[in-house]
């Protein structure tokens, strides 16, 4: 296999930090994963509003700044994946043909 060309995935969730028992209302775990790939990072996150369908909102970032370059919403994990790639692809071909 040459190199690595394909995203890196990196899938974590975060939890809310239940110290405080006596809350009576507790915040669900939000899903999320994070791409990192030319110089860039894209983070996707789940909406999972019980009233409504998922939502899969989707944040590029170039890595180690603050600064949204793209983002954009889809209805399926793959359907983000695959927008955050077709943004991406333009940057590889341009450092091709550079």
């Amino acid at each position: 296999m040459k190199g690595n060309k394909g995203p890196r995935l990196f899938a974590h969730e975060r939890k809310k930090d239940l110290e405080d028992a006596s809350s009576a209302v507790q915040t669900p775990v939000v899903p999320n994963a994070r791409i990192q790939k030319n110089g860039f990072v894209a983070d996707i996150v789940i909406s999972n509003h019980e009233s409504a369908p998922k939502i899969f909102h989707y944040v590029i970032q170039h890595k180690g700044s603050t600064e949204i370059v793209h983002w954009g919403q889809e209805l399926s994990f793959q359907r983000a994946l695959e927008s955050i790639e077709q943004y991406l692809a333009q940057f590889s071909k341009g450092a091709k043909q550079a």
